[in-house]
């Protein structure tokens, strides 16, 4: 018991992400050196990508803090790809991801993040 409860107090949910769309989207993140702009697509075969509904929103969580990933580190982002749920029906994960058919990608700072009071506002432009 006391392990689970320090391996969960270890995760960052600080930052939202809210989709102001009108459609269903799917999201991805990683943290990337500022010049590396290609996806990780090392597993992009396993899983699903969580959804975000219209007028919904959803924690981006991290194992480690952002202060551990981001702060004073000027050569990392935090990348947040937004994905329409139709082209990852249309095409798959993969060839999303490959062919970088994303609605927006967000690069964000540790400073970005406290500017925008941790909440990241997809609205569909």
């Amino acid at each position: 018991m006391i392990l689970s409860s320090c391996f969960l107090s270890d995760w960052d949910g600080r930052l939202i992400l809210i989709n102001k769309s009108n459609e269903k989207i799917r999201w991805w993140q990683e943290i990337k050196n500022k010049s590396d702009s290609i996806p990780d697509t090392t597993y992009c075969d396993k899983g699903e990508l969580t959804f975000i509904l219209p007028n919904h929103d959803e924690m981006l969580t991290t194992q480690n803090r952002w202060e551990f990933s981001l702060r004073n580190k000027p050569d990392k982002i935090l990348r947040v790809y937004i994905m329409s749920d139709d082209s990852i029906s249309k095409y798959g994960y993969c060839k999303v991801y490959k062919k970088q058919i994303f609605k927006k990608r967000y690069d964000l700072t540790y400073d970005d993040l406290v500017k925008l009071n941790w909440k990241l506002v997809y609205d569909g432009n």
